[in-house]
């Protein structure tokens, strides 16, 4: 995470968050405004993460779409027709984003969500991928790794939906424990591209149904080397036919 930018948050900050500050606390705060964090695809779900972690404060935010914003206007309520006109959907969510919080910088990165490289990654905190084909997101895992970022992916259709975490390396302190060295766990994190090769076989009765619904969608799409589509749904239904 890049360094904070001063010792305490200014007044004008403390006032703007003052609500979840009485929640958080002002350490955590700190570490949001100096987060940078990279949004790749700008759905509908990714507008909505869009819109939380601006006004929750993170300290930069940018968008990666080069979707033209025409297409979303009046589908994201981040892009609306009167912010649309020859802007991509990342410019047009970003002009939206600013509005909203003044005291975030939020940009549009250049670029296609196929064409996301290491340097688009660079120096970000946190990768945020969303609504995007499942090759394309393990890609993505990968690079993010390679550029010392964390990563999460993410997806909703109808009524279901999924969310993946990479968060490399995590050492955290038990809530209700001393806070002793001794106390502090530390995990490690798969990448998506672990869980969804992960040896076939009995599960836990908690495996939520949507992981089965991913290792299906992961296989086909493997098979059709292109992203999955409505046509595509006999075939990931009957299992013979991939």
């Amino acid at each position: 995470m890049s360094p904070a930018r001063a010792d305490e948050l200014k007044d004008e900050e403390a006032a703007v968050y003052d609500r979840q500050l009485r929640v958080w606390g002002v350490e955590v705060q700190r570490k949001l405004t100096a987060a940078r964090v990279l949004l790749v695809g700008f759905g509908k779900l990714a507008a909505e993460v869009a819109k939380n972690i601006t006004l929750a404060g993170v300290g930069h935010v940018t968008l990666l779409d080069a979707t033209p914003a025409t297409q979303l206007a009046g589908h994201n309520f981040l892009v609306t027709p009167a912010t649309a006109g020859e802007q991509t959907a990342a410019q047009a969510a970003a002009a939206t984003l600013q509005a909203m919080n003044p005291l975030v910088k939020v940009s549009a990165a250049a670029g296609t969500t196929d064409a996301a490289s290491a340097g688009a990654l660079a120096n970000q905190d946190l990768v945020i991928a969303t609504g995007l084909p499942l090759g394309q997101l393990q890609q993505l895992n990968g690079l993010a790794r390679q550029a010392g970022a964390s990563f999460m992916a993410g997806g909703a259709a109808g009524p279901g939906g999924w969310f993946c975490v990479d968060l490399r390396q995590h050492t955290y302190v038990p809530k209700g424990s001393a806070g002793a060295e001794s106390d502090k766990v530390q995990l490690q994190y798969s990448t998506l591209a672990d869980v969804l090769a992960a040896p076939a076989g009995p599960l836990p009765s908690t495996t939520q149904a949507m992981y089965y619904v991913l290792l299906v969608c992961a296989a086909l799409e493997a098979q059709v080397q292109r992203p999955l589509t409505a046509a595509d749904l006999p075939a990931a239904c009957w299992p013979h036919s991939w």
